[in-house]
């Protein structure tokens, strides 16, 4: 398989959309206060509250414009733990399946889609557990990879394009069996521990919350850097 990195791959955390919904909505007063009274009194309840928030996408409603083209498409839906993943395919030929990353939607790569067709592909995406019109409320990375496995095994999907958070979920999803003959990732980010860490100190979590917030945000963890991370997977 071959596996392509862009020239913005690795990005630094802080241009990330993720870091910048977390810093923009939640350096609240009230949030912080909230979460020292209930750390003091709670730590485990603090660290739940924490990872939750932590795994909670924001979601944007779609322009008219990525509507119609969505409305374009053969539409599909695919059973998903005890809910619905939506996807769309357009085009003849082996699928290339576009992944979004965290807050994202699939119809945020069509601008992928016009030069896939013409190469003779089909385009297929999909928006990821609890983002865009898909069930669900809150999402990790290995959500994200079973649902890449998911619609790529639906499909019989070739390649993949993936940004950002999306790069790790197609990477676990390799890692864990998931066969495509090219892999391109597009910004992935090297891990998610600075995301946690810019909630931690948006939240000015107390020390003992953020340690067990850690532990109940396990479903966020990339496993081992060396065998699942987006850098590793380069020839």
């Amino acid at each position: 398989m071959t596996t392509t990195t862009s020239t913005a791959s690795l990005s630094p955390v802080a241009n990330s959309t993720s870091v910048r919904a977390v810093t923009g909505s939640v350096c609240q007063w009230k949030r912080r206060a909230g979460l020292s009274a209930l750390g003091a009194m709670a730590p485990s309840l603090a660290a739940w509250w924490l990872a939750r928030k932590f795994l909670t996408p924001p979601r944007h409603r779609a322009p008219p414009r990525e509507r119609g083209a969505l409305a374009a498409a053969d539409g599909f839906v695919l059973p998903f733990g005890r809910g619905l993943l939506r996807a769309w395919r357009w085009g003849e030929g082996p699928p290339v399946l576009l992944v979004h990353g965290w807050g994202g939607r699939g119809g945020q790569l069509l601008a992928l889609a016009a030069p896939i067709l013409r190469a003779g592909c089909a385009v297929v995406t999909f928006d990821g557990p609890a983002h865009g019109s898909s069930t669900g409320r809150t999402a990790s990375v290995l959500d994200f990879a079973r649902a890449v496995a998911a619609v790529a095994e639906r499909v019989s999907a070739r390649a993949a394009i993936a940004h950002s958070m999306g790069a790790p979920a197609v990477a676990l999803a390799l890692d864990g069996g998931l066969s495509l003959d090219a892999a391109v990732f597009v910004a992935p980010p090297r891990s998610p521990v600075p995301f946690l860490d810019r909630l931690f100190a948006a939240l000015r979590a107390p020390g003992a919350v953020r340690e067990r917030a850690r532990g109940s945000s396990g479903g966020l963890a990339w496993r081992s850097p060396t065998s699942t991370s987006p850098k590793a997977l380069l020839p």
